[in-house]
């Protein structure tokens, strides 16, 4: 597209509102406030622009501040491609987790006090390491969710980037001006608004943006007005730009879905409650022991008196009750999200699934209904030729692979073949409707420049509502009987009634018989909208065929809709198109079913892009998780407002796409059901590693209490640098083993969660109880205290820490692998007695397991320094890993275990009362129609007593 642009400058005179009367103008179509501005003609001085020469390119200053509304670079953002937000931004945006506040208070407090002793030599001068270790954390945490939302963006971007773009340009787009002059070709996407000055033959398609799926023409007797956002389909123009920036439609609708708030998912929600609830217990547990710890302390220490550097005291204390809090609140819970968040959208990309908002991954695991569009998600949105009956009746086909056999069998003559092909070539101007036909005959390997060359076109007779018909005249090269040939086609019954003779297979005319014409009707009525293609000559109009065309239905929707059925999820086609065709769209994909009831109707139509927005706020507040489709402009609003709205890649307009949470990059239904699989598949992830996770967490804090409060100097049986390892770098590994398993066909074999399902299980919280409990149990009786003459030897005797350190060791080793056993247990969560299935289809599990095992092998022999432990013997390690490996046999037994108390979860846990409301609607539904029926019976009966010869009565439905 080009821009006119003139270099002189001028002084301005702003008007009264410069802004707001060019914006009413073309929102509303207001034809008389143009008329009442003096035309095109008046509008140009009004803007202070000349309609042949445009703007001057030096003019900026106060057109710049009246009409133009932004800034250059929020005009970036609306007319070039989306802005990336940079990475220090999005770290600032991670802080807002709570998760992640509460361990860097916890950070902060522990490098405090560990400093202080460091400087005041208390205790050991290294204390202050596990609080710069969480920070650490922490960092890494923050930074890896920033970078994947950076990398989503950069992916976005780059989406947008491969849209077409106008084949010249004067002026970049943004750049744009009120009062610009700009220069629109066919296939260019208008970029601002504005009113039409000139043009041939311009249509544009503002379907993306009204809804409306009819071309509309501009031209200065009719509609004038060129909205952003809209395509030019067909022919040239040039108009003057009334609105840019956030003051165009395409701008305003843009900048309402940037200041819409982001609502937090159900799982964002009950992994913050999860969170406060366990930095409260954890907090709880700490002050507990922090309490016993001082009371002891006074009891024992104070009445003979004490110095600062003695164990017990009051410092040592408080660190131990900063350690329990830091074991208790589950550190690795934001890694384990981020890691199968991140995994998810890198191997959603290769199945065709852009995500831009991470959340929606899991929120999609969770959808209930899904709201699609037909045309390009269901169909294949290229008009095609799938049914025909040519000829005679000689060649009738069914399904588009048996066109080129029939039509190239031997019995067909080329004259038959070559009169049908001609009437199709020489009278069509590649409309879409016409571009099946097209292709219908290259298939029988004929060229469409070589019959359009040939034929020497007399005159044409374009399509019109009323005719419904379109007609060329050819003249012919050896006239019989008349000097010219009319090729038509155009609605079947009306064209049927008008032919007197029909083409056989060998190319002969031959009269129209009743039986034929009989026949013909009765294939028209079976097939989808229909094309009749005769021609004119000699005495009447002759019957060449008729085609059957539709958009088809994607081959691999079927099967993706009886995925997400099988899955417990509601498809609705949502579209704009007549109810026969989107009854029968609906019929073949397995939507629409022999009966459904308001809350699962299956296809509404015609649709208008409010009807959308107010069905998907409706079945939201049903309780209902819902999913949208949309390309369109206009789709925007029921995208955002959906839980997770999905635009098309290729047909998607920017503004769709900005609204979006996922984008599917082949337009294709089959990629929201992987969509529903993957974010399954994270939702598990979760709730995999949190029954993992708080296994550890019960056990190191209730080890921690119970030691702790045991031991005279209170000090805890793991040492806080041991609990570093365990809860910060174990749990990050097991977060990225068990959060990285692959999907699987098994996620679409159960219903979806509810939003008020609890996040864990009754199944989860027996698993998580069972063997923490039998951790405990291990840990403590772990004591290396054989016999008395044991701690009398030279070891224990040279070193007053040797008992301490070996007591240490064998606790920390015990619990780091029962823990390593436990995570087996941790890949099911559904009763599934086999740990080990599929565990080889995930490559870092086995390999993060051997990395456990090995630093754990190296930290025990080799570091006793930072880890207060002494290597472990032989016998030793083999009762450690013994006890270790009975937490697998433990998780087969406590899945066998009787349900006990099961009811009473589910009564106090899961929300039953929408399932008891729908039970209510369908008693009252049921008593409803008994009634109806009632009275249908007895008013058959006054009517049969007192009028035998009843004809018709009216019945009274009350609802």
């Amino acid at each position: 597209m080009r821009s006119s642009r003139r270099r002189r400058s001028r002084a301005s005179a702003s008007p009264q509102n410069p802004s707001s009367m060019p914006i009413h103008l073309t929102d509303n179509r207001d034809t008389d406030l143009l008329a009442k501005l003096g035309g095109a003609e008046g509008v140009a001085k009004y803007l202070r622009t000349d309609l042949e020469r445009g703007l001057a390119t030096d003019e900026q200053g106060p057109r710049g501040d009246c009409f133009q509304g932004s800034s250059p670079r929020l005009r970036h953002q609306l007319f070039a491609t989306t802005a990336t937000t940079v990475v220090p931004g999005l770290c600032v945006e991670q802080l807002g987790d709570r998760m992640l506040q509460i361990l860097l208070i916890a950070a902060v407090v522990s490098i405090g006090v560990g400093i202080f002793m460091a400087y005041s030599k208390i205790g050991d001068p290294t204390e202050w390491i596990e609080g710069v270790a969480i920070l650490c954390t922490v960092a890494f945490v923050i930074l890896v969710n920033a970078t994947n939302d950076y990398k989503k963006a950069l992916q976005f971007r780059f989406l947008s980037s491969q849209r077409g773009r106008p084949a010249q340009t004067t002026i970049p787009v943004m750049h744009l001006q009120v009062g610009d002059i700009v220069h629109l070709a066919t296939g260019d996407v208008v970029p601002a608004d504005g009113i039409f000055l000139s043009g041939h033959q311009c249509k544009t398609d503002e379907s993306s943006v009204t809804g409306e799926t009819d071309a509309v023409s501009k031209k200065m007797t009719g509609d004038r007005f060129l909205i952003s956002g809209s395509k030019v389909i067909e022919g040239i123009c040039t108009y003057v730009v009334t609105a840019v920036g956030p003051h165009s439609l395409a701008g305003r609708s843009l900048m309402a879905m940037r200041t819409t708030e982001a609502e937090l998912t159900p799982l964002q929600v009950k992994l913050t409650d999860l969170a406060n609830n366990i930095a409260k217990y954890g907090i709880g547990a700490a002050a507990f022991i922090v309490i016993v710890s001082i009371i002891k302390f006074f009891i024992i220490f104070a009445p003979s008196g004490f110095t600062l550097d003695q164990d017990g005291n009051p410092a040592t204390i408080f660190i131990t009750g900063v350690t329990v809090i830091v074991v208790a609140v589950p550190e690795g819970l934001p890694m384990a999200v981020t890691l199968a968040l991140a995994y998810a959208t890198i191997r959603m990309l290769k199945d065709q699934n852009l995500v831009r908002v991470l959340s929606a991954c899991e929120t999609m695991g969770g959808a209930t209904t899904i709201c699609s569009d037909k045309t390009g998600t269901l169909t294949q949105n290229k008009m095609t030729v799938v049914q025909g009956t040519f000829f005679n009746g000689a060649v009738v086909f069914d399904t588009q692979e048996q066109l080129r056999p029939r039509l190239m069998a031997p019995e067909i003559s080329a004259d038959a073949r070559l009169v049908l092909t001609q009437s199709i070539n020489i009278n069509s101007t590649a409309t879409r409707t016409e571009c099946a036909l097209l292709e219908f005959t290259s298939l029988l390997a004929t060229t469409f420049n070589l019959d359009r060359q040939a034929a020497v076109q007399v005159g044409v007779i374009p399509f019109s509502s009323d005719r419904k018909r379109m007609s060329t005249v050819v003249a012919k090269d050896a006239p019989i009987h008349a000097p010219a040939r009319l090729f038509t086609k155009g609605a079947s019954e009306l064209v049927l009634a008008s032919c007197d003779f029909m083409v056989d297979e060998h190319g002969k005319v031959v009269p129209m018989t009743a039986d034929r014409r009989a026949y013909f009707e009765g294939q028209i009525l079976a097939m989808p909208p229909t094309l009749c293609v005769p021609l004119l000559d000699m005495s009447g109009l002759i019957w060449l065929g008729v085609a059957g065309i539709e958009d088809p239905l994607r081959p691999e929707v079927p099967p993706a809709v009886e995925r997400c059925q099988r899955a417990g999820i509601i498809v609705r086609m949502v579209t704009g198109d007549n109810a026969v065709t989107a009854r029968n769209i609906a019929k073949r994909c397995g939507i629409l079913g022999a009966q459904f009831h308001a809350p699962q109707v299956a296809c509404a139509c015609p649709s208008s892009p409010l009807d959308k927005r107010i069905l998907v706020n409706k079945l939201k507040e049903m309780g209902q998780t819902v999913a949208v489709t949309g390309d369109g402009t206009n789709d925007a609003p029921a995208l955002k407002a959906a839980d997770v709205g999905f635009a098309m890649g290729i047909a998607g307009t920017e503004v769709a796409k900005e609204a979006s949470d996922i984008i599917l990059m082949d337009d294709n239904f089959a990629s929201l059901a992987k969509a529903v699989m993957w974010g399954r598949s994270v939702y598990d992830a979760v709730r995999k590693f949190l029954q993992f996770q708080l296994s550890v967490n019960v056990t190191a804090v209730v080890l921690a209490m119970i030691t702790a409060t045991a031991d005279s100097k209170s000090r805890s049986i793991i040492s806080a640098v041991q609990l570093l390892w365990v809860n910060l770098i174990m749990d990050t590994m097991a977060a990225l083993a068990l959060a990285t398993d692959p999907p699987t066909e098994d996620l679409l074999n159960r219903k979806p969660h509810k939003k008020s399902d609890p996040l864990i299980s009754y199944n989860m919280w027996k698993m998580i109880l069972l063997q923490s409990l039998y951790q405990i149990i291990g840990c403590t009786a772990a004591d290396p205290k054989l016999d008395d003459n044991w701690l009398k030897t030279a070891q224990y005797t040279a070193r007053s820490d040797y008992y301490q350190w070996h007591l240490s060791a064998i606790v920390f080793n015990t619990f780091v692998w029962m823990t390593v056993f436990n995570i087996f247990n941790g890949r099911t969560l559904y009763q599934e007695l086999n740990v080990f299935h599929r565990m080889f289809k995930n490559n870092f599990f086995p390999t993060i397991l051997v990395i456990i095992v090995v630093l754990q092998i190296l930290i025990i022999q080799f570091g006793s320094a930072a880890f207060g432990v002494i290597p472990l013997t032989g016998p030793e390690w083999g009762v450690s890993v013994a006890m270790g490996f009975v937490a697998l046999p433990l998780g087969v037994l406590i899945k066998l275990l009787p349900d006990f108390g099961r009811e009473w979860f589910e009564t106090k846990f899961y929300d039953r009362s929408e399932e008891q409301a729908r039970v209510v609607e369908a008693w009252q539904d049921a008593i409803r129609r008994t009634q109806l029926q009632n009275k249908v019976v007895t008013a058959f009966r006054m009517y049969k007593r007192d009028a035998p010869g009843i004809v018709s009565m009216q019945v009274n439905r009350e609802h």
